[in-house]
């Protein structure tokens, strides 16, 4: 691009309202690529000269945050994809053009997902559907928010990923020392232990895992742990850390559950309920992390990656 272009959002929509009054508003969209700060900041000077007003449209909240951090209020708004479409989808008459365009939002996941029911985990927990169903509250869960609560040593690898029972974001250190994962317990026979209220559903799990081989020695952290083990039952309903005797795998250094239709009943839309759930998964790492002193006493007993 030569010096001097100008360069324009993804598209324009101009006219004139009831009262006689021009309008404009550019709107940039992001679906695949990332939000870029530098790129709307020009933008926004664009809208100033034009008069206009500008929106930004992205695929998740943690795009949709980082648009916000660089628009100033009053003519500037974000959305996302998904209340595009429930609003697009509200018009009573459709034109070929625009049900064509919600068939493509809904194709790509850039609708709004059908909340959880109770009712759906219980009749059939192991469903194709269901498991879907939660891996994509997975994806979501680790899109839309940056977990800047778990220690940076953690992020060096995070995927999301449905394994030994459970659809779960996966933060690993090297040679698992220790790795935490948050989701979704949804076949507790591998972590060995039993639903907390099977009749409403599965349960929302963190967990944090280590090698047996490297934790024959971690009284330092244990007792850590039991210092933080009064707060973490007033938030969640089971509070496990290895050699309790509810957690029978060896592997899992501390396991905190919470039956998912209990946190999610109130919610009435998918949205509403991963905002629940991450608020739940939060208040757990803040007081397992939050003071830096459980991560001084991995430290201590070498469960630190040699980080």
């Amino acid at each position: 691009m030569s010096a001097g272009t100008t360069i324009y959002p993804d598209l324009l929509i101009s006219g004139t309202h009831s009262g006689a009054n021009r309008f404009a508003v550019y709107c940039e969209h992001k679906w695949d690529s990332h939000c870029d700060a530098s790129q709307l900041e020009k933008y926004g000077d664009l809208a100033k000269r034009k008069n206009a007003h500008l929106a930004f449209v992205g695929a998740n909240r943690r795009q949709t945050s980082q648009a916000a951090k660089c628009f100033e209020r009053g003519r500037y708004a974000c959305f996302l994809w998904e209340d595009v479409y429930s609003t697009l989808n509200a018009v009573s008459e459709k034109s070929t053009i625009l049900a064509e365009f919600l068939s493509f939002m809904d194709a790509q996941g850039l609708s709004p997902g059908k909340p959880l029911t109770v009712e759906t985990m219980t009749a059939f927990l192991a469903s194709r559907d269901f498991l879907k169903s939660l891996e994509r509250l997975a994806h979501r869960l680790n899109t839309d928010y940056d977990w800047g609560i778990v220690p940076k040593r953690y992020h060096l690898s995070r995927v999301v990923s449905d394994t030994w029972g459970s659809a779960k974001i996966d933060f690993s250190t090297e040679n698992w020392k220790p790795a935490i994962w948050l989701g979704f317990l949804h076949n507790p026979s591998d972590h060995k232990v039993s639903l907390i209220n099977p009749q409403r559903g599965i349960d929302l799990m963190l967990r944090i895992v280590a090698d047996p081989k490297h934790t024959r020695e971690i009284g330092p952290a244990i007792e850590v742990l039991e210092s933080k083990r009064s707060e973490l039952q007033h938030i969640a309903k089971s509070v496990l850390f290895k050699g309790d005797r509810g957690n029978r795998n060896n592997y899992s250094v501390v396991i905190i559950r919470e039956c998912l239709g209990d946190i999610i009943e109130k919610a009435e839309t998918e949205a509403d309920q991963i905002i629940a759930i991450h608020s739940r998964l939060e208040s757990w790492l803040r007081a397992l992390f939050g003071d830096g002193k459980l991560e001084k006493s991995f430290k201590k007993v070498e469960l630190d990656s040699g980080m």
